[in-house]
């Protein structure tokens, strides 16, 4: 056999362990990111890479989808408030403390029942903590009152703290890291389902179980913690700030208006109740943003089926992998030898240099990913990864050489 079929054939050969190394590195890192993107934990990068796909999305592709107007309705309750007494842990009252008017519910949710529940859901994003004088009549209405929920809380030592009132509940509580809300996960203490997850499995007859990397979703694949697209947004019920605002009204004004006007209004709709301009704000990447408004989204992101891990999400996020694997295990870096030379000729140039190359190729995946499925990936843990690889792999080959020069 002649020499040069010989290194044909080690060409080759050296070619399909590049190829099925790499195939087998892509599959570690699909079910690596999969374990990621179930953490209910914001990295450092995730923030500024959300942002920027988001305007690209919304503002350069005008990729906004909002749901119709007439489907919702929003009830502040942040001005209308009454006294209760406030009791230490004995029980004897310290003094008074503010809650919602609980008559004004009351009534509310009693003219919804006398009107044969015509709305579609109602999310009553009030926590029933502490009882007042009018419990009595409220708890009677709302247990009559179909489609309804209401939260309850988690404590930072996994006690659930219950509602004063028995009926369709879920927990609302979500992370607020490095000062601003960003992930939100579905179920907690691997069986407790939020409040939308909850509200969508009674509008859908759904199903969500499971724990660990995947979950299911109506018997298909899921992530159990989601990156918000917020298609309802703060300034949406503003009428100083949108040309369109969604149906907004406070509580008190909405409870002057005659039975029939307020049972015609609330027809058909996703009624949200809550405080949406005072106390229960919080901040995200997109700015302050109600509580009520947050569970909202979260709601609309399981109608959307946002959450499904899809089957071309998994191909995109395996071919991403796979080039640059082939890149990172291949002996002829090109971009970092041919075109990038000057920048790497010390060991900190040359380590910033490579980072650079794979948050570049990261970014634009995660871009094209978010466009297509609001989902995000870990850009730095994975660039920092494929860095690590590639320095690793260097030196080995470094020693090799060495080692083959000073046996010739």
């Amino acid at each position: 056999m002649s020499r040069f079929n010989v290194l044909k054939i080690f060409k080759n050969k050296r070619r399909f362990r590049l190829i099925v190394a790499s195939i087998l590195h892509a599959l570690f890192l699909v079910a690596v990111t999969l374990w990621l993107l179930q953490k209910n934990y914001t990295y450092g990068d995730e923030k500024f890479v959300i942002r920027w796909s988001s305007i690209i999305k919304k503002m350069v592709f005008k990729i906004d989808d909002k749901p119709p107007r007439n489907d919702l309705l929003f009830i502040n309750t942040s001005y209308d408030n009454m006294l209760i007494d406030r009791l230490d842990d004995d029980g004897f009252s310290v003094g008074n403390q503010v809650i919602t008017d609980r008559e004004k519910l009351s009534r509310l949710f009693e003219i919804m029942k006398n009107n044969n529940s015509n709305h579609k859901y109602v999310i009553c994003d009030i926590f029933f903590k502490d009882p007042s004088p009018y419990d009595s009549s409220l708890n009677e209405n709302i247990m009559k009152l179909k489609n309804i929920i209401i939260p309850y809380h988690i404590s930072s030592d996994s006690e659930i703290q219950e509602p004063l009132f028995k009926i369709n509940k879920g927990f609302s509580d979500y992370n607020i890291i490095e000062g601003s809300f960003l992930k939100y996960s579905l179920i907690q203490l691997d069986s407790l389902p939020s409040l939308p997850l909850k509200m969508y499995m009674d509008l859908y007859n759904a199903s969500f179980s499971g724990k660990g990397i995947i979950c299911l979703m109506n018997g298909k694949p899921a992530f159990n913690t989601v990156i918000i697209d917020f298609k309802v947004r703060y300034y949406d019920i503003r009428e100083d700030m949108s040309p369109e605002p969604y149906p907004y009204v406070n509580l008190g004004e909405f409870m002057s208006l005659p039975d029939s006007v307020i049972a015609k209004t609330i027809k058909d709709r996703i009624v949200i109740i809550g405080d949406l301009q005072e106390r229960d704000m919080h901040q995200t990447l997109i700015g302050t943003m109600p509580g009520s408004i947050i569970l909202l989204n979260v709601f609309l992101t399981l109608k959307e089926s946002e959450n499904l891990i899809k089957p071309l999400f998994l191909a995109i996020l395996f071919l991403t992998y796979f080039l640059i694997s082939l890149d990172v295990f291949s002996d002829k870096n090109i971009l970092e030898r041919k075109y990038i030379r000057m920048l790497s000729q010390n060991r900190i140039g040359k380590f910033f240099v490579k980072l650079f190359k794979y948050i570049s190729y990261l970014i634009i995946a995660s871009v094209i990913i978010y466009i297509l499925y609001n989902i995000h990936l870990n850009i730095l843990i994975i660039a920092l990864y494929f860095n690590f690889i590639d320095s690793l792999l260097i030196k080995i080959r470094n020693k090799q050489k060495a080692k083959f020069e000073a046996g010739i």
